[in-house]
């Protein structure tokens, strides 16, 4: 099963099940709306509120758009941004340097994991910019496993044999 976000209506019958007396268990609230108590305690945790632990549906959703806002997922840098990132790369700055700089400046904030995909996608498009990096890319030897090998005349034993007296 796909798992899908919960919707304001949703959010308004939470609020209203966590008023009902007598009090009805999370897993309880969870059967009625059909949904995984896991998902209901999460949306109790990151929603209700800090100093009452009251849940308000207005001001859950309020705080779930806000933080589906500042969620950078699926969101792509401007062209005038990677032609800024291209510029400093070919200042000779490191990807580390241009994510700090950029943040300390007040003019983006972009991770340098994200740079250095920038790098390498262009390169297998045909680009140069990894030639600006100061060190190399560390390649890594697949790790195989231990080959068990005989030696020619020796015999392998994982015990000792027994003498005989």
């Amino acid at each position: 099963m796909r798992y899908q976000q919960i919707t304001s209506e949703e959010r308004c019958t939470l609020a209203t099940l966590r008023k009902q007396q007598p009090r009805l268990s999370i897993a309880a609230i969870a059967r009625i709306m059909g949904r995984h108590p896991t998902t209901i305690a999460r949306e109790l945790k990151r929603n209700c509120c800090p100093y009452d632990k009251g849940y308000r549906h207005l001001r859950a959703q309020d705080i779930s758009d806000l933080r589906r806002k500042r969620s950078r997922r699926k969101s792509h840098l401007s062209d005038q941004h990677w032609r800024l990132i291209k510029e400093l790369i070919k200042a000779d700055f490191s990807p580390e340097q241009i994510s700090g700089t950029l943040r300390r400046d007040g003019v983006l904030q972009v991770s340098h994991e994200t740079i250095y995909k920038y790098i390498w996608r262009e390169k297998r498009g045909g680009g140069t910019l990894y030639r600006h990096l100061r060190q190399r890319p560390k390649y890594r030897k697949a790790l195989r496993p231990e080959r068990k090998t005989r030696q020619s005349g020796r015999k392998t034993t994982h015990f000792p044999t027994p003498r005989r007296c």
